[in-house]
């Protein structure tokens, strides 16, 4: 079955009508645990960064492959979406409190995901404990943000040049910072912008996962060099390569997937390495 979201765990989180809960609105209850004193969520435009715990209605841990039951989420105060959204009652919560909620699953998977509860879930009670780790106005949200931001960068820059330390690659850059290393030379003439290619590759990220692997696919990828859906670095990698040659490819992660990159299977900021072969150089017309 699907896993979900951690937004998707959020909102199925929910439970029953278990002694010191009191109502927050219609379908949700909510019990305070453990109180906080440092700063209270104050108005719309607060962040708030909590940890999460989704638990059955006798506080158990559910035996079900369809979500996580513990995660960590972010997200800035907004106005409920319905009479049982948990975040009506966050205003006002401080940094270092401790809550659960309460309410049926069915009406979260239904108004949610416009489907109904699974099997081993539907008609059942489930409680969502949280403890509020941080309040951050917008400001300081933003600042936070820039300064992680600044701190991945520095760390993508410092794992490659790390690695290609180690490992002796000495090959001067192409264009903006793609590292080519020619395993074995082609012949014929050299690949352009615009051409459609035929290649093997096998792509991994630095710490070694897999992310594309064109022979145990069963066959070679077509790419056209220098499309809107291709990477930078692998176009700069492919120009004035040959038929025939092979090569490794390193990539920064600026020339590969970027600040995002595709989670959950690349993480944001990943440098690339490539095992590249051009099988067939041809022209789009």
């Amino acid at each position: 079955m699907k896993r979900l979201t951690y937004m998707a765990v959020l909102l199925l989180a929910a439970g029953c009508g278990n002694k010191g809960y009191e109502d927050v609105g219609p379908g949700l209850k909510m019990k305070k645990l453990e109180a906080g004193t440092e700063r209270g969520m104050q108005n719309g435009t607060d962040y708030f960064y909590m940890r999460a715990h989704v638990l059955s209605e006798n506080d158990k841990a559910f035996e079900t492959p369809v979500f996580d039951p513990n995660f960590f989420y972010l997200s800035q105060l907004k106005e409920p979406s319905y009479s049982y959204d948990f975040i009506q009652a966050l205003p006002g919560l401080k940094k270092g409190d401790s809550l659960s909620f309460e309410s049926k699953a069915d009406s979260l998977f239904l108004f949610y995901y416009g489907m109904e509860a699974p099997a081993d879930i539907k008609g059942r009670n489930i409680h969502l404990h949280v403890r509020i780790l941080n309040v951050m106005s917008e400001d300081e949200y933003l600042q936070k943000r820039e300064t992680a931001k600044k701190e991945s960068k520095d760390n993508a820059y410092i794992e490659f040049d790390k690695y290609l330390r180690e490992h002796n690659i000495t090959e001067a850059p192409v264009g903006r910072g793609t590292v080519k290393v020619t395993v074995v030379p082609g012949t014929g003439t050299d690949a352009f912008y615009g051409d459609v290619v035929s290649i093997h590759m096998i792509q991994r990220t630095f710490s070694g996962i897999e992310i594309e692997n064109s022979r145990a696919a069963g066959g070679p990828f077509e790419y056209e060099i220098g499309s809107e859906q291709g990477l930078q670095g692998l176009d700069e990698a492919l120009v004035k390569m040959k038929k025939g040659e092979k090569a490794m490819v390193y990539l920064p992660y600026f020339l590969a997937f970027g600040e995002s990159g595709i989670p959950p299977k690349i993480p944001p900021y990943a440098n690339i390495m490539m095992e590249l072969e051009l099988l067939d150089i041809r022209k789009p017309y």
